[in-house]
């Protein structure tokens, strides 16, 4: 599906349009408040095994995404074996049944869900690009694979708010439609997975109604824009904001357009293993429950938020949204300034005082390592480290940064599409700002593979705000990256004229220069 371009990983299907619309059978479909069931967990072991006889996928790049972290990731698993055409494992799964994630990375990407229930024992064959399941409830296994195969994709934002709604409303009835008609076919589904169908189905389709599907892929290894859509994390109300379309037709009431969905419907603890659930219960609680204007990742809006949480929500879901709320903030540039770090550093020690998943107080003390770098100098040993100039010369970083100037400081890689996404965003306005306020942008590259960095310099020159290109010597062993906690790119830093670090985790790149004009 994906061949050889680099995209942005996401976790949904792709796209495409249908319509027609009855806004009757979406209103409360899934209804009812659960009572927090978090503390009565227990674990059961779960195998898998799977083989392929498809020469274009191998499984040694299988991947099992598990959803019960705060941000899901690979399945933690007891045994994992794998070779190009057989994989085996075994894991504890949590004692309610849960939507799990395949993944498989290859010369193609194949991706597919599959409901777990404790216990259970799985197998799948792999043959002309299709996965088929057998094991301890078959019929519960299979639903996600030929539902895909349907091409029901998500519509994707074409400038006009009221077609894009009755495409997402006409994709959404067909999956309906198709659940039904798998389960009148397989008598075998237990309740749980009929259940748990419709609660991904459900709150998929609320997800891509708040978070329309507008941001093009671009493929960094042919530098040209490919015909999928990633969803805007930012909401519907950042998509019309950006919008070129004809205003009236983008005049949005937004009770109509989410069906008068009400906030009963997010309070389901048991769901915090659902991927879309969990993203929609975000986005609801902090663009439209909360009635906030415009999100701004301001510290008065992260009170707000947080005040809403409070006395909206409670037990594990409270927990979960608390725990987002710092982490999408500081991802977003809060903790620029001595207050926002103080009113972080309040909020993660509150949220440890309550016992937390081990994913949830990873994320914390991360930040929590990275907030106490704020206004602190530059160690020698950072100072240390060596990079290439384009010349391929070799030079301390210590010369890279010797010019007495605020620095915006952006990691990056060749290989990396949001990077590169984001850097072709910059225009003529940033680099009249950079030139007004005396700020130097330094690009420092953790590319291994020289060629392609000079390459890829030389493609967007046009869109980089300066010259001033370096790659790490070693980067797996940079002291740089290690004093940063870097573990993702694109990655920015800004440093005062004395190296005095003032953001260790700024956010893109035109936010900082406006974050710099406003406050350096």
């Amino acid at each position: 599906m994906l061949k050889t371009c680099i995209f942005i990983l996401v976790t949904c299907t792709l796209l495409f349009t249908s319509c027609t619309s009855n806004n009757n059978s979406i209103k409360g479909v899934i209804t009812g408040v659960e009572k927090d069931s978090s503390t009565q967990i227990t674990h059961t072991q779960v195998y898998v095994s799977g083989s392929t006889k498809d020469s274009t996928i191998s499984l040694k790049y299988f991947n099992l995404i598990d959803y019960d972290n705060l941000f899901g990731g690979n399945q933690l698993t007891s045994k994992h074996y794998s070779t190009s055409d057989s994989v085996y494992m075994e894991f504890e799964n949590s004692g309610t049944p849960q939507l799990k994630e395949i993944m498989i990375f290859d010369s193609t990407f194949t991706t597919t869900k599959i409901f777990v229930t404790p216990g259970d024992t799985i197998h799948f064959q792999i043959k002309n690009k299709t996965i088929t399941f057998e094991g301890s409830h078959t019929d519960n296994y299979n639903f996600f694979t030929q539902l895909y195969k349907q091409n029901y994709n998500w519509s994707h934002y074409k400038g006009d708010i009221k077609l894009f709604k009755k495409e997402t409303d006409s994709i959404y009835h067909l999956r309906e439609k198709f659940l039904q008609k798998y389960l009148a076919e397989h008598t075998n589904t237990t309740d749980a997975f009929k259940q748990t169908a419709k609660e991904e189905l459900f709150f998929e389709y609320y997800y891509n109604l708040i978070a329309p599907r507008d941001i093009q892929a671009y493929c960094a290894t042919t530098n040209t824009y490919a015909d999928i859509y990633y969803n805007n994390t930012e909401s519907v109300l950042a998509t019309l904001a950006n919008s070129t379309g004809n205003i009236e037709t983008e005049m949005l009431d937004l009770q109509s357009y989410f069906n008068n969905i009400q906030i009963d419907n997010f309070k389901k603890p048991t769901l915090l293993t659902n991927d879309y659930y969990k993203k929609a219960l975000v986005d609801f609680t902090r663009f439209y429950f909360n009635n906030s204007d415009y999100i701004q990742y301001s510290k008065e809006n992260f009170k707000q938020e947080k005040k809403f949480i409070l006395q909206n929500y409670s037990g594990s879901t409270q927990t979960y949204l608390l725990t987002r709320l710092v982490t999408d903030y500081y991802k977003h540039g809060l903790g620029k300034d001595q207050a926002a770090v103080d009113l972080l550093q309040k909020n993660i020690t509150e949220l440890k005082k309550n016992k937390l998943d081990k994913s949830y107080s990873d994320a914390l003390d991360k930040i929590e390592s990275q907030l106490s770098l704020f206004n602190t100098d530059l160690p020698k040993i950072v100072f240390n480290d060596l990079v290439i100039t384009p010349n391929n010369d070799t030079i301390p970083l210590s010369t890279v940064l010797k010019d007495k100037k605020i620095k915006l400081i952006d990691i990056w890689a060749s290989w990396c599409a949001p990077c590169l996404n984001e850097i072709k965003k910059t225009d003529k306005t940033a680099k009249q700002l950079i030139t007004d306020k005396n700020i130097e942008v330094i690009y420092i590259s953790i590319d291994q593979n020289h060629r392609k960095w000079l390459q890829t310099q030389q493609r967007l020159s046009n869109h980089f705000l300066s010259t001033n290109h370096y790659t790490l010597v070693d980067p797996n062993n940079s002291k740089l990256l290690k004093f940063f906690h870097v573990k993702y790119i694109p990655r920015h830093i800004i440093l005062n004229s004395k190296n005095k670090v003032l953001n260790a985790n700024a956010p893109d790149i035109e936010t900082n220069l406006n974050q710099i004009q406003n406050q350096y």
